[in-house]
């Protein structure tokens, strides 16, 4: 009844993990088309963008809202992992473990910068300095590269688990770790800014891998199954 009850869970948290997916994937959406056009320019005056922060209102508020919204459904796919990565022939509890934490860390530092951003809105609603306002403008790209470290490890540990599975899972692994190299380049955006395009493209294609691996592990447990009844 134990296993039973463990299987369910599992399941339940590749499910929770594509929800993940389709709830991220819907606030990068919104933010492409209700608040990034509305943003000053990067090059602008911060009295300009400080402005554009104002103006914005509650429409960055409830982006800031969507984009941790997802975060507990990222949790709960954590604890499906860490029944299926302890199984795994290259896995193990030691895997599995790393794969919670660094999991863990990367799902709540993301938010971390939202929160940061309605500090900003207050801020700038507020009339404070605009200096002080553009200068938190960068703290969602800031967030985004500091949990990649988390999201590289993450990957890493999750797609080495993989690799003792032959078909998809091992095309899903190899896979995970080129996106988790991609990771780490993109961390250098807390120091250099030209390198903000690759943690976009990283951002982006772990969202698709992710996806890519929960309906994988999905169809094993769905064949492994069959195999049994």
């Amino acid at each position: 009844m134990g296993a039973e009850g463990e299987s369910r869970w599992i399941t339940a948290g590749l499910v929770a993990g594509i929800l993940f997916v389709a709830l991220q994937l819907g606030a990068f959406g919104y933010f492409v088309t209700s608040v990034f056009p509305r943003f000053a320019p990067i090059a602008a005056p911060a009295v300009e963008r400080a402005t554009a922060v104002a103006k914005l209102g509650g429409t960055l508020r409830l982006g800031n809202y969507l984009l941790a919204f997802p975060a507990p459904f990222f949790l709960v796919l954590l604890g499906g992992l860490f029944g299926v990565v302890r199984r795994l022939p290259k896995g193990g509890d030691a895997a599995a473990i790393v794969v919670v934490a660094a999991g863990a860390a990367m799902a709540l530092m993301w938010p971390l910068g939202g929160i940061i951003s309605d500090i900003e809105l207050d801020l700038a609603l507020a009339g404070g300095d605009p200096a002080t306002v553009s200068s938190l403008d960068a703290i969602a790209p800031y967030t985004l590269a500091l949990s990649a470290f988390g999201r590289a490890v993450f990957m890493g540990a999750a797609s080495l688990a993989l690799f003792g599975l032959p078909g998809a899972a091992r095309w899903t692994a190899g896979s995970g770790l080129v996106i988790a190299a991609l990771s780490l380049i993109g961390t250098a955006t807390l120091v250099v800014a030209a390198a903000f395009p690759v943690l976009a493209l990283s951002s982006l294609l772990f969202d698709v891998w992710l996806l890519a691996l929960c309906i994988v592990l999905l169809r094993m447990r769905r064949a492994a199954a069959l195999r049994v009844a």
